[in-house]
């Protein structure tokens, strides 16, 4: 179950990151359909920061959740803000 949530915990991590503080609670549900929207392709800063927070938690195991979130967090943030093959979805 650890090594479950040692996965889990950087995806939930790169989703919060994302919607509360990239986009700022606003999210355009047609564009998540749209073949040529912003959300078309791969967003490897999330893969990235997943792959991340999944080390940092299989290090600390007996807390795996919880040492996930901060490095996966971060790691997506900083990505995302200083990429510029990030930018694109970055658009509204």
């Amino acid at each position: 179950m650890q090594t479950y949530s040692a996965f889990l915990g950087p995806i939930f991590a790169v989703l919060v990151a994302d919607y509360y503080f990239i986009r700022g609670r606003k999210l355009n549900l047609g564009e998540l359909y749209d073949e040529n929207g912003p959300f078309r392709g791969v967003n490897r800063a999330g893969i990235a920061a997943s792959l991340v927070g999944a080390a940092g938690a299989l290090s600390f195991a007996a807390v795996s959740w919880y040492a996930s979130l901060l490095p996966a967090g971060l790691t997506y943030w900083l990505l995302r803000k200083n990429r510029s093959a990030c930018k694109r979805f970055l658009e509204n």
